[in-house]
């Protein structure tokens, strides 16, 4: 087994193709996915653990999703660093639907 580190520093804070090629390129077979929340902007989810400025937008984590599901067998995945601290449910929500699609992403590639 292989563990491949996604950290979102990019040039000018962007995550782009050429960084997707360089995470598919060490994946083995089947992937599992670890996702901090930690690695998404604020914009997207602001009540986590240890925020990072540059982190990924929502359209960037669905395009590693979509590349890794169409590439790979994605067979587990879990996710870490939702700290709810105000009543806002916006942050609960993002990771719940994040949860959602990276199933529906797993599903979608075995059919």
């Amino acid at each position: 087994n292989r563990w491949h580190i996604i950290y979102p520093i990019a040039e000018n804070g962007h995550f782009n193709d050429k960084h997707i090629g360089q995470i598919i390129e060490n994946l083995g077979a089947n992937v599992y996915f670890s996702i901090d929340l930690d690695l998404l902007s604020l914009s997207v989810i602001f009540d986590i653990g240890t925020s990072e400025l540059s982190g990924l937008s929502w359209e960037e984590m669905m395009t590693l999703l979509k590349v890794v599901a169409i590439k790979f067998n994605i067979k587990g995945a879990y996710i870490v660093e939702l700290a709810p601290v105000t009543s806002n449910p916006i942050s609960v929500y993002t990771a719940g639907k994040l949860g959602y699609k990276i199933i529906w992403y797993a599903t979608w590639s075995d059919s």
